[in-house]
């Protein structure tokens, strides 16, 4: 027999390689488990990757910059959407072909970009700056500005790979600011012309912080490098003035933070006069943090406005003189000006106690026939009609009496008509007179020789009442000769808010204002001239007699000067010839404007203590050649400092303070000057002031 096959060990051989090959076949299964695994985990990658860049994308199209990468050698490999669409090039398309900054910009440009490129791969500094070129596609005169943030991009060995790039478009930010400085510009030139200074304060515990334009910093005569401080706008202000305007400011502050107010500063010794407006802003404790506001010298306005104050109140004076009924209505049927006259006779008539200001319509309401007569009149003269009616006014129920009244048109330069004046007359004794006539002439025919005595005395009445009556008609004739400046100055008043609402109220306007306003005042002082002289105007130049002209000036104003204590000594050089050729009302007014200046000088000097008594010395001589009159005033009030004697004669310019309007030696000098062809001038002399007339002597 064979040898025996040893089973159990065939069967321990075959368990041995069972085993083997299962270990092989789990370790196969676990390799294609990991392998598949793998695999997902590399598929899931690859998705989360394109995910990403995806993602990736989709943010850096949402911001609102150019947004790009390049790698090394300053290719493109990346843009967002607003890059592709400035570069007219897709993403996809950097795949395809190499891209360059020399593909989308001017040469220049192009290469001042790569410049900065190879500057941040070089050192791997990131860099902020601005830049300007023209891309391409764009117009050549498109110049764009670019704000381009840059940093360099490293790769996973720490090397720097490129450059990404974020550049903001600001070519419109660029034209703002250029906009903006202009605007300054515009707004310093602006403030300048219309002198109108801004400022600023922010509060703070550390210190009030100020500052202010160029033309806060010359209405005040400030240096430009001073500091402001709440002290040196205090120190500037009129010592009258500080309380009123603390008052004022504090008001602001602990108010609802808006308040305005005008007040005087002084400057290198001269006072002006300012109109503020300030605005505080609060913070949420209603603290203020800071205040901003305007200021604007109004000095010419309040010249203007004072001079126009005293016209109105030599106009009002005159008003009241008369026992005529004057008033003026606007446009609207408002009242805007009559005398008590006129106040008096409307109350008694209508009952009601008229107003400045009140309409016709409101004060006649409860009159509906007087009220329809009255606006047919008033509507007549606002439509340009020039006329005079006799009419019966009042209550049917109350005597109701005639007037006479006049109406005009008040026009303004233009010839547009701006409102109406009407001077009435109370004529209801003549319209009596008159109907009483006419009753005789019906009733008392059978008694010719009776009544027409009667008739013939009546008449002689009317006359007598006609020449009664002569110096109110002369009245009417100043106030038909005023209708024009009267309107013009009603409109300067109204004209100057206005401009000051508009912005308007510049240097031009205040003179032309000036010069407007002084035209009137000249020509209705020239109409009063007139009046004094009704029944011989003069109405050109005539020969007079300078003695004459004095020494009836004199008898007027002798009485005046020596209730002043001031003595007045004239003489006359013996053999003198004394007759020039001029306007003797307007010398007569020279000569009286010299005399009162004299007698304040005189007067003030002895405020100081200087108990003196007054004397005024006019000397008249000729010159050596016998051609000229040399008319001397010479007073003993003390002089003129020299630092403002050359000054005397010009428009405005007055020593007196708030008494003086600066008009009188400004005038006189024209008037002799000007008018006469004659020298007015001033020098000091022992103890007071000499003025020399020259006119030319003109023989008969």
């Amino acid at each position: 027999m064979g040898a025996e096959i040893p089973w159990h060990e065939v069967k321990w051989a075959a368990g041995i390689m069972g085993m083997v090959f299962v270990l092989i076949s789990l370790w196969i299964m676990i390799l294609r488990r990991q392998v598949a695994g793998r695999t997902a985990e590399l598929l899931k990658e690859k998705i989360a990757l394109e995910r990403s860049e995806r993602l990736f994308s989709s943010y850096m199209d949402g911001i609102n910059a150019y947004v790009y990468i390049k790698d090394k050698d300053s290719n493109y490999t990346f843009i967002n959407k607003m890059t592709e669409e400035l570069f007219n090039v897709t993403r996809a398309e950097l795949g395809n072909r190499t891209y360059t900054d020399y593909d989308f910009f001017d040469t220049q440009m192009a290469q001042q970009l790569r410049v900065n490129d190879r500057h941040i791969m070089n050192t791997g500094e990131k860099m902020e700056f601005e830049e300007v070129g023209y891309p391409k596609g764009l117009h050549e005169t498109d110049c764009k500005y670019y704000l381009a943030l840059k940093f360099p991009l490293k790769d996973e060995r720490d090397n720097i790979a490129g450059v990404c790039g974020f550049s903001y478009d600001i070519t419109r930010q660029k034209a703002m600011e250029e906009e903006l400085k202009n605007s300054k510009s515009e707004l310093d030139l602006a403030q300048s012309i219309a002198h109108i200074g801004s400022w600023r304060v922010v509060f703070s515990d550390d210190g009030d912080k100020w500052s202010g334009s160029d033309e806060l910093y010359n209405i005040y005569g400030h240096p430009r490098n001073m500091k402001l401080t709440m002290q040196t706008g205090i120190d500037s202000m009129h010592p009258k003035d500080k309380a009123s305007v603390m008052k004022s400011w504090s008001a602001a502050m602990n108010g609802d933070g808006l308040n305005e107010w005008e007040h005087r500063i002084i400057v290198n010794g001269q006072i002006k006069w300012v109109y503020v407006r300030v605005q505080f802003l609060f913070d949420n404790e209603g603290r203020a943090k800071e205040a901003v506001g305007i200021l604007q010298d109004i000095t010419g306005r309040k010249l203007v406005e004072e001079e126009l104050n005293r016209v109105n109140e030599q106009l009002f004076k005159i008003m009241e003189s008369t026992r005529d009924v004057i008033a003026m209505m606007d446009t609207e049927y408002r009242y805007v000006m009559f005398n008590t006259a006129f106040h008096d006779e409307f109350k008694r008539i209508f009952g009601v106690d008229l107003n400045k200001g009140d309409a016709m319509k409101q004060a006649l309401a409860d009159l509906p026939d007087d009220l329809a007569n009255a606006m047919d009149f008033w509507g007549r003269a606002l439509s340009g009609e020039d006329f005079t009616v006799t009419q019966q006014f009042g209550d049917i129920k109350l005597d109701r009496n005639w007037y006479e009244l006049h109406f005009s048109p008040v026009r303004d330069t233009d010839g547009k008509v701006v409102g109406a004046v009407h001077v009435v007359r109370n004529v209801t004794r003549r319209k009596r007179m008159e109907e009483e006539l006419k009753r005789l002439n019906v009733e008392l025919e059978s008694a010719v020789v009776e009544e027409t005595q009667k008739r013939q005395q009546q008449e002689q009445m009317l006359i007598q009442q006609s020449k009664m009556a002569a110096m109110g008609e002369m009245i009417g004739l100043i106030a038909h000769q005023w209708r024009q400046p009267l309107n013009a100055i009603g409109m300067v008043v109204q004209d100057i808010k206005e401009a000051y609402n508009y912005g308007e109220l510049n240097e031009k306007y205040i003179q032309e204002t000036v010069d407007t306003t002084m035209n009137q005042v000249y020509f209705m002082s020239k109409t009063i001239e007139d009046f004094k002289d009704f029944f011989k105007p003069s109405k050109k130049k005539v020969r007079f007699d300078v003695k004459t002209a004095i020494q009836e000036l004199l008898s007027m104003f002798e009485q005046m000067f020596k209730k002043n204590d001031v003595d007045i000594f004239m003489r006359i050089a013996q053999d003198a010839v004394l007759i020039t050729e001029g306007y003797p009302n307007e010398f007569k007014q020279v000569i009286l404007n010299i005399m009162n200046n004299a007698k304040d000088a005189i007067t003030s000097k002895r405020e100081s203590g200087d108990a003196i008594q007054g004397r005024i010395d006019i000397n008249i001589i000729n010159n050596v050649e016998r051609n000229k009159i040399i008319i001397s005033i010479k007073d003993n009030g003390g002089g003129i400092p020299e630092h403002i004697i050359n000054n005397i004669f010009d428009p405005y310019y007055t020593t007196k303070g708030e008494k003086g309007t600066g008009i009188g030696l400004y005038m006189s000098k024209t008037i002799i000057e000007t008018n006469m062809g004659g020298s007015l001038t001033v020098k000091n002399v022992d103890g007071g002031a000499e003025f020399v007339i020259s006119l030319c002597h003109n023989s008969l």
